[in-house]
């Protein structure tokens, strides 16, 4: 259900999202004069915002989710449930708890290792706890899943785009306790493992403090990814928006004198501009500059682009 409803309950305000901002992209291309200003504004500004506001509803759901069954009290019992699993693989009950958290991020989940007692079983469940699917890592698997896996639904209610997100997550869980299984036959540290965990009572979750932590999360992804994302939309839109010498111009003026001769291919000739002018660009030279090393994998140096901004 949790996987389900970061695509199903976050698809309607992700669209009203996009579609919001593809109103206010078109509204200030018409509205603004042909400007590198403009176009840093639209294609880099705008753009580079919505890449950070369109990822705040799945963002909060997912934390929501997860802040009702801390509140409730059952969070605490999957770790008293699966303490004998978790001893298979050289951990304990205890180790649950930072392994979920860091679904939010790794670093407040490696400190709360800290509550662990014994010293081999706290260093495991610090070493593995960066293989869990952070929140980082949404917006990206967000991204791939929606380009590669269809929107399709079984029994008219199961997604298969939450299917394969739940299968990633499921993924990260089952090599954080492979490693987890590897590495205790590595770490000889003989001490005594006791596992005391006090169980809250259940109860109905607290909505202000699921309501407070929802908001926290959205801020802390805007504060924290968001910088990144806007400092790379604007970096990116310098990179594909100019180049050396005056080639840039040169591919300009001549499809401006296209458009002028067929003014009914106008839409086709600017997407066949933008193309140029991104290869004779400083991205471009940088995705050239790798092809030969990414070729053997089937990609071409645009790809190269979106690997060289991946970082």
């Amino acid at each position: 259900m949790l996987f389900q409803s970061v695509f199903a309950l976050a698809k309607y305000p992700m669209d009203g999202i996009e579609w919001c901002f593809a109103q206010i992209s078109s509204w200030l291309t018409i509205q603004l004069p042909d400007a590198w200003w403009s176009d840093l504004l639209v294609n880099g500004i705008v753009a580079g915002m919505s890449g950070i506001v369109i990822f705040i509803p799945q963002i909060m759901i997912l934390f929501g989710l997860i802040t009702m069954l801390e509140d409730s009290g059952y969070m605490a019992r999957i770790g008293f449930l699966s303490d004998r699993l978790m001893r298979k693989v050289g951990l304990n009950g205890k180790s649950v708890m930072p392994m979920i958290s860091s679904f939010a991020c790794a670093v407040p989940a490696i400190m709360s290792a800290r509550n662990i007692e014994n010293k081999k079983e706290r260093l495991l469940t610090i070493l593995v706890t960066p293989l869990m699917c952070c929140s980082a890592r949404l917006p990206v698997y967000t991204i791939l899943i929606a380009l590669v896996i269809d929107d399709h639904y079984y029994w008219g209610f199961i997604s298969l785009q939450g299917l394969v997100m739940m299968a990633l997550y499921f993924l990260g869980t089952f090599m954080a306790l492979f490693v987890s299984y590897i590495l205790k036959w590595f770490i000889n540290i003989k001490e005594k493992s006791f596992f005391i965990l006090e169980l809250p009572i259940y109860r109905a979750p607290r909505w202000n403090n699921v309501a407070i932590t929802m908001v926290e999360k959205a801020r802390i992804f805007v504060t924290d990814a968001g910088k990144v994302i806007m400092i790379i939309s604007l970096l990116l839109w310098f990179l594909s928006s100019y180049g050396p010498g005056e080639q840039i111009k040169q591919v300009e003026n001549k499809y401006a004198n296209i458009i002028q001769v067929e003014p009914q291919h106008k839409d086709s000739l600017h997407r066949q501009m933008l193309t140029e002018k991104l290869q004779h660009s400083y991205a471009g030279i940088l995705g050239k500059t790798i092809e030969p090393v990414i070729a053997p994998l089937g990609f071409d140096w645009k790809i190269g682009i979106a690997l060289i901004t991946s970082f």
